[in-house]
């Protein structure tokens, strides 16, 4: 991916990439069988000093084409769930983000 970005190939999202889906940050969760449309749910970030991004349990998942995503350099990982109501002993993970170098921009 990083040789295709060198060389100024298109890059093709893949499930856990970050896209940029009419100026929001969204995460690729799926692809449609036919490969022409990405499942991609919306993102936010919790806590701006990490800039770590994380799904938004307020919006729901949706479909786009690929044409309208833009992929955004970032970084998957998974961290321990914060809420201590919903993870009261520390054992349950949330899916994460990094933007390099907030390519991204605001919320």
């Amino acid at each position: 991916r990083r040789l295709a970005r060198a060389c100024g190939a298109p890059v093709r999202a893949e499930v856990f990439d970050c896209v940029l889906v009419d100026g929001r940050v969204c995460a690729v969760r799926d692809v449609t069988r036919d490969d022409d449309a990405l499942i991609v749910a919306a993102l936010a970030r919790e806590d701006a000093e990490d800039g770590a991004w994380f799904e938004d349990d307020a919006a729901e998942a949706f479909m786009v084409t690929r044409e309208a995503c833009v992929v955004v350099p970032s970084e998957y990982s998974q961290r321990m769930q914060r809420d201590r109501v919903k993870n009261p002993h520390g054992e349950h993970a949330e899916d994460c983000w990094i933007i390099a170098d907030d390519d991204a921009g605001g919320s």
